[in-house]
């Protein structure tokens, strides 16, 4: 089933929809709907096996998710927004979100 995301602030949000055509958000850049491809961060975690995640909370009084840790076989995927910016990233938390986000522990064990 395909799930959108969609960065509100520091909210993360996630939806079962069809994706969507791409658009164009003048000077701030694109957004592009399609199969993920190398080198796109994201092209990484095709065929592979999802093994756990976790959520990642943000600073946000009401402790909203603002991201995911997905753990696959080879890796670990980061997906959240932070100040409506994406932050997208392979390994750890990246340091720059690190000090806003608290990882909650993973579903099927603790964190490593």
């Amino acid at each position: 089933m395909p799930v959108g995301l969609h960065g509100r602030g520091d909210q993360l949000l996630l939806a079962k929809e069809n994706p969507y055509r791409s658009y164009d958000m003048d000077e701030y850049g694109e957004t592009r709907v399609g199969p993920a491809r190398h080198p796109d961060v994201l092209s990484g975690s095709i065929g592979a096996r999802l093994t756990d995640g976790a959520v990642i909370v943000g600073q946000d009084v009401d402790e909203v998710c603002a991201g995911l840790v997905l753990r696959f076989e080879d890796g670990d995927l980061v997906i959240g927004t932070l100040g409506d910016e994406w932050v997208l990233a392979v390994g750890p938390v990246p340091s720059a979100a690190a000090h806003y986000w608290a990882v909650q522990p993973f579903v099927h064990g603790g964190c490593r």
